[in-house]
């Protein structure tokens, strides 16, 4: 499936290490690991995109999002304290970033993709970044969190769109983004069970 994300690719194939979350943006893997440390993938190509080795990098997450297209980072620690990577380079395979930045809020979940930075607080309710939907405001901080209806457990941003999985299992799908829009319209169900859901945000191509 590496460089054709519509295909389904033809088997699995295991790569060492161990991790709890993971997130795979253009070129590069992020990952975690259950002690929270943080880790990226190197040496994917083309020609090799398993890559050779994990890098650990400085601090502690439980949970990390990579733009599939933009490479832009951001995370939650273990304390539901909210992080965005500085000095990643838009759109560069292999480019990590060089510290953590600390943001306002207090979340459980992150998701970061054209739509905007999207997240989750402890009770399950959501919230947007103000000021990062569309690829021009990628790798803005933004300037606060907008309350959205909706109780979610998990979510994923693509294209315009958002999907999520609610805290019984059901999957949810949210669309109308739009720069005058950004949270977009109503939540619609969609038929079927999961307990997290993956879109990607340079394709919408949607996996759980």
């Amino acid at each position: 499936t590496s460089g054709n994300e519509l295909g389904r690719g033809s088997r699995w194939e295991v790569v060492d290490g161990t991790l709890m979350q993971i997130s795979v943006g253009k070129g590069v893997v992020w990952g975690v690991s259950s002690d929270y440390r943080i880790w990226t993938r190197l040496g994917i190509t083309s020609s090799n995109p398993k890559g050779t080795q994990w890098k650990v990098v400085a601090g502690g997450l439980k949970v990390v999002s990579c733009g599939s297209k933009s490479n832009k980072v951001w995370g939650v620690n273990s304390l539901n304290m909210v992080y965005q990577r500085t000095g990643v380079i838009r759109g560069k395979a292999g480019s990590y970033g060089t510290s953590w930045k600390k943001v306002s809020g207090i979340l459980k979940y992150i998701s970061v993709g054209q739509a905007g930075v999207w997240g989750v607080r402890p009770d399950n309710t959501i919230v947007y970044r103000i000021g990062t939907y569309g690829y021009d405001n990628i790798g803005k901080t933004g300037s606060g969190w907008k309350s959205v209806d909706g109780k979610i457990m998990q979510l994923s941003v693509g294209i315009g769109v958002l999907w999520g999985v609610s805290p019984d299992n059901r999957i949810w799908i949210r669309k109308g983004m739009s720069p005058e829009n950004p949270t977009g319209g109503n939540w619609k169900k969609v038929e079927g069970s999961l307990s997290t859901v993956s879109v990607s945000a340079s394709s919408n191509q949607v996996w759980g």
